[in-house]
């Protein structure tokens, strides 16, 4: 899918303030990863003058499946979408790193805790179960939600498999710009979002 990221505060919900809150501060993850500083102007972080109005759409979930991918791939090269975002422990991550790579695409990294496919499509973490076995449920794949993934990982584990997923991607020379998150999995537990914060500053 398409996704389309506004940040938006209403006075009158407290749920949309605390959203948009997180929501900024996920954009400041992704702007500490490209260099920006916290005292930058948005704008100017992305290359854009201060005064300009932009209006970015990114396409996410890119590994997935090699239909999508490459649908997502013809209208990056239209400009329709531009920027996509790829998931490292995907079925057909290999394939859409090559295009990136190839076209020298910006990318962003699409960082994975969950598989909600399960066998229809299937995937696990980038690492061995014996490296994160909190990561893996019964069936060998990913959690598929992020309530049970909330409820059986180890924060050591999520951390040591982020960090692999943002590392293979930089030693492929990927044009990494920012970090995204699959299925939000930052919001199910606090330490999950404290994590990719420090992972991202770094």
């Amino acid at each position: 899918h398409i996704e389309f990221v506004a940040y938006f505060c209403s006075n009158q919900n407290m749920y949309r303030r605390k959203m948009a809150k997180l929501w900024v501060s996920a954009l400041g993850a992704a702007l500490l990863l490209s260099g920006c500083s916290d005292a930058s102007k948005i704008n100017q972080c992305l290359g854009f003058d201060a005064q300009d109005t932009v209006f970015v759409i990114n396409a996410d979930d890119i590994g997935m499946h090699p239909d999508m991918d490459k649908a997502v791939f013809e209208m990056y090269e239209q400009d329709i979408v531009q920027t996509f975002s790829l998931m490292v422990p995907t079925p057909n991550f290999n394939f859409s790193a090559r295009y990136a790579i190839s076209n020298k695409a910006p990318v962003g990294l699409h960082l994975t805790l969950t598989n909600e496919w399960q066998e229809a499509n299937s995937w696990t973490p980038l690492l061995s179960q014996e490296e994160v076995p909190s990561l893996y449920n019964e069936k060998g794949f990913m959690w598929p939600t992020g309530d049970e993934l909330a409820e059986h990982a180890n924060i050591k584990d999520v951390r040591k498999e982020l960090e692999a997923q943002i590392d293979l991607a930089l030693e492929m020379e990927l044009d990494v710009t920012h970090l995204d998150f699959h299925m939000l999995y930052w919001a199910y537990r606090e330490d999950f979002w404290d994590v990719t914060l420090s992972i991202a500053k770094h």
